[in-house]
């Protein structure tokens, strides 16, 4: 993603307050309107992408950026216009649920699509060749380096900032503000792409430890879930006012919100989680069979009850 386009989508979201929208069932349709800004800046996601994948096709190498690398891209942009350009984005000004659906939408979703689409490689190729030539050699060096701390630090990344903006202040300060809304949405999405990039797409994350971090983002999740599940009350008195509209007490809300949570969104990292586990499980195998005297031995002929003794069996 280019600063620009994230800067116009954020822009676009920053125009009111978010609390000053909420919704009900009456109005909800009526009163939605896509963002001009977010729109320009999906648009303008586009078009660079297709731009820089038309030039990498052209030279024949394509980095790797296959078809259906570009429907994974296509697919990420499809679910970032859903979240926060549909009636989603409308609806979580009234509903904690809603606005979870958003969170994972971002998290879950369109982040692990745009990696897939390989979105972070086409975005070093907007930067001038002989930048890159000039950048590139300390930048691996450094990488290498960091690589065991790597999966660790995108995990803690991606894990914090969905724990900090659960936080009942920093949720109250989104409702309230549509600059804090924006960059609470942004933050989500660009925090998770590099945790779906160890996870998924790099080449110095071993399988197991993959795996490993998928199944602690998965008990992270959970415990959130379960925290917002079991309060004796509602944690977000921004939507106090909100929810009745929609035949909702503000703590059936909240328990509906940590369902969302607990099963789509542990649903999500347990499957990246089994994924990674097969691919071990495979690579083990194939180790094994590459291996010196690896494989099972074939049987070898031997005498059988049947035999007279001394003669051996059938050759």
């Amino acid at each position: 993603m280019t600063t620009g386009s994230l800067a116009s989508m954020a822009m676009g979201v920053a125009s009111s307050p978010v609390a000053d929208l909420a919704p009900t069932p009456a109005t909800w349709l009526a009163t939605w309107r896509p963002d001009l800004g977010i729109t320009v800046g999906l648009l303008g996601l586009v078009v660079l992408y297709a731009r820089v994948v038309r030039r990498l096709w052209m030279r024949r190498h394509g980095a790797g950026i296959s078809p259906s690398r570009v429907a994974a891209f296509v697919a990420g942009i499809v679910v970032l216009g859903v979240a926060v350009l549909s009636p989603l984005d409308t609806l979580g000004a009234a509903l904690l649920s809603a606005h979870m659906v958003q969170h994972l939408l971002l998290a879950l979703l369109a982040a692990p699509l745009l990696v897939a689409g390989r979105t972070h490689v086409v975005a070093l190729h907007l930067v001038p060749l002989a930048w890159r030539r000039r950048v590139a050699p300390p930048v691996a060096r450094t990488l290498r380096r960091v690589a065991p701390l790597g999966l660790v630090l995108a995990l803690g990344l991606h894990v914090g900032v969905m724990l900090v903006w659960h936080l009942p202040g920093l949720y109250a300060a989104s409702l309230q503000s549509g600059a804090v809304h924006a960059l609470e949405h942004v933050s989500l999405l660009v925090a998770a792409v590099p945790f779906w990039i160890a996870v998924g797409t790099s080449r110095t994350t071993p399988v197991a430890a993959a795996g490993l971090a998928a199944f602690v983002a998965a008990l992270a999740a959970t415990a959130l879930a379960a925290g917002m599940t079991f309060a004796p009350t509602a944690w977000y008195a921004g939507h106090l006012p909100t929810t009745t509209a929609w035949g909702l007490t503000p703590l059936q809300d909240q328990q509906l919100a940590a369902a969302i949570l607990w099963v789509p969104g542990g649903m999500a990292y347990l499957a990246t989680c089994t994924v990674a586990v097969v691919r071990w499980l495979r690579a083990d195998e194939r180790r094994h069979a590459l291996a010196p005297g690896g494989g099972t031995p074939r049987p070898v002929p031997g005498p059988t009850p049947a035999d007279p003794p001394g003669i051996a069996g059938p050759p």
